[in-house]
């Protein structure tokens, strides 16, 4: 190889790193035991193969909702299983939380509510939410498992434009 080739090499990694870090990929995650927030999520409800076409356009169709100004909150889901089990079908409900439910809600949306005042693990990190959930979701099952805690299979994720991401699983 020339050297002129390893110089390119070495930049390129050298920005793909840096792109990496300032996206958050190197941000640890906080976890924390907390009290639940009360969250109203209008958006639509799916269940099938994680690998579907459909399930993906969900989030695109909710992106675009976000940005055509349809609907006014943040990204948030609410998935009824382990959503890291690739191997299962995935129950989620992809939206956006908002503080008031427009009325009327645009057609094929539905309203869900995540308690409050329930006791919650609670998973945060800066990582943009593109990488967030790949953080996050191993940090709260390595919470779990290191303290012998249980939580119900519902988690909520939310992935506010100028916060952290947030993933909350309620404990039993």
């Amino acid at each position: 190889m020339s050297k002129k080739f390893l110089i390119i090499i070495a930049v390129l990694s050298a920005l793909a790193i840096g792109f990496y870090g300032y996206m958050g990929g190197f941000d640890s995650p906080d976890v924390a035991i907390a009290t639940s927030e009360p969250v109203t999520i209008v958006g639509k409800y799916y269940a099938g193969p994680v690998e579907n076409k459909q399930f993906g356009q969900l989030f695109q169709e909710t992106g675009k909702a976000l940005e055509e100004k349809k609907l006014a909150g943040t990204l948030a889901n609410i998935y009824y299983n382990n959503p890291e089990d690739q191997n299962d079908s995935i129950k989620a409900f992809v939206g956006v939380a908002v503080k008031t439910a427009p009325m009327p809600l645009p057609s094929g949306y539905e309203l869900r509510h995540w308690p409050g005042g329930q006791r919650v693990v609670r998973i945060t990190s800066k990582a943009h939410f593109l990488l967030a959930p790949n953080k996050l979701y191993p940090a709260l099952f390595d919470y779990l498992k290191n303290r012998k805690l249980k939580v119900r299979k519902q988690y909520l994720e939310m992935f506010p434009e100028n916060g952290p991401a947030v993933i909350e699983a309620e404990l039993i």
